[in-house]
């Protein structure tokens, strides 16, 4: 037992409106939950645990809509219990330790499990619980929990999900989705629910985005490839900073990152030298202004996995039959190996180094004052 079964609803008791469910955006499809919560998943197969963050539209006392994207893990579990003709299993926390919702919005494969990667973060594991309803674990120190079963398409017709606000600026389009029926809900006194709105040109705050960035990096530091310096994202843009070793190595390292590493494969993945700090915009822009040959060092790729919310080459034809592939870019803004050498000797970089814009603010700060900015330490690549 723990704190999160100090009140217990079950049957004719459900109400989820009991909880505060906002209309994040204006014309979203209604009042949305676990915008910040966990659910949990077990593979009917291997027994597998899987942890993801799904949003969910309240559409009465004991029905919560579940977005599941396809080519998430969680689509995966869910489709092999309806294959076997069950409903399928599951628990959703709304509000947790704040690694927990880390953990949920990272995609660590089906040989990791998100709870003991956000016990980790948190540097101590979890106590869990096991749902009466479904078997499946929980925090046992969870703020509320919700728990019952995906409802099998066949049995209980799909509801439509959506719209919804989605990071990118738009409104994802609602379509039908297997709805969640809850049996039994948890909380403690007073409960505090998680929210997280996605809001346009607002995601490299948001949850998930300095774990994924970190995750990719320890990814390509374990390829084996070398090189990697860091990771950083500049706008729409992936950017891997690399230390060239040979001719080729920087296009091994995209190929590599373009296999989707802790996601889907990124639209536009730029790689730089390792004098660009590849979280830094103005010196990525001045790299792909100045180091790139357009007709050789841009690099399309067809038939790539893509986010469906993402309106740019999803036709109507293709999101019809839920095709949901794209291309993408590699952009080459590191100089040119073979003749590097003689690149340096001929475009010598002519910006104040750190020397001197030190003695130059040194100088001028008694007569200007405030109006002087004294540099800043120059953090690594990616820091």
């Amino acid at each position: 037992t723990g704190p999160v079964m100090e009140h217990v609803q079950t049957g004719e008791d459900v109400d989820l409106c009991r909880f505060p469910a906002p209309l994040w955006h204006a014309q979203d499809a209604g009042p949305y939950l676990a915008t910040g919560g966990a659910s949990v998943l077990r593979d009917p197969e291997t027994g597998a645990l899987n942890l993801g963050c799904y949003r969910g539209l309240v559409y009465d006392r004991n029905t919560l809509g579940h977005h599941l994207a396809g080519g998430h893990d969680g689509q995966v579990i869910r489709d092999r219990w309806f294959e076997r003709g069950e409903d399928c299993p599951i628990a959703v926390s709304l509000g947790h330790d704040p690694s927990l919702t880390l953990a949920a919005a990272e995609n660590l494969g089906g040989h990791q499990h998100e709870l003991e990667y956000g016990g980790f973060l948190r540097g101590a594991p979890y106590e869990v619980i096991r749902g009466p309803v479904t078997g499946l674990p929980f925090p046992a120190t969870a703020e509320a929990v919700l728990e019952g079963h995906i409802l099998h398409p066949d049995r209980e017709p799909k509801r439509v999900e959506g719209p919804w606000g989605e990071g990118l600026g738009y409104y994802a389009s609602g379509y039908p989705q297997p709805a969640i029926r809850v049996a039994a809900v948890y909380h403690r006194d007073d409960p505090i629910i998680l929210g997280e709105p996605t809001l346009r040109f607002k995601q490299r705050g948001r949850a998930g985005g300095f774990a994924q960035l970190a995750r990719r990096w320890h990814l390509l530091d374990r390829s084996g490839l070398g090189g990697v310096q860091g990771v950083g994202q500049v706008g729409p843009f992936l950017v891997i900073s690399i230390k060239q070793a040979y001719s080729g190595h920087a296009l091994r390292i995209a190929d590599y990152a373009m296999a989707g590493l802790a996601d889907r494969p990124p639209r536009y993945l730029v790689l730089v030298d390792e004098d660009i700090d590849p979280g830094d915009r103005d010196l990525v822009m001045w790299a792909i202004a100045t180091r790139v040959d357009p007709a050789a060092q841009i690099h399309v790729q067809r038939e790539r996995w893509a986010n469906a919310i993402n309106p740019a080459g999803l036709t109507p034809e293709k999101r019809a039959i839920e095709d949901y592939t794209v291309g993408t870019v590699i952009v080459d803004a590191c100089k040119p190996y073979r003749w590097r050498r003689q690149w340096d000797e001929m475009f010598r970089v002519s910006d104040l180094d750190e020397t001197a814009r030190r003695e130059v603010a040194a100088r001028w700060e008694p007569v200007l004052g405030s109006l002087v900015t004294r540099p800043k330490p120059v953090p690594p690549p990616g820091g």
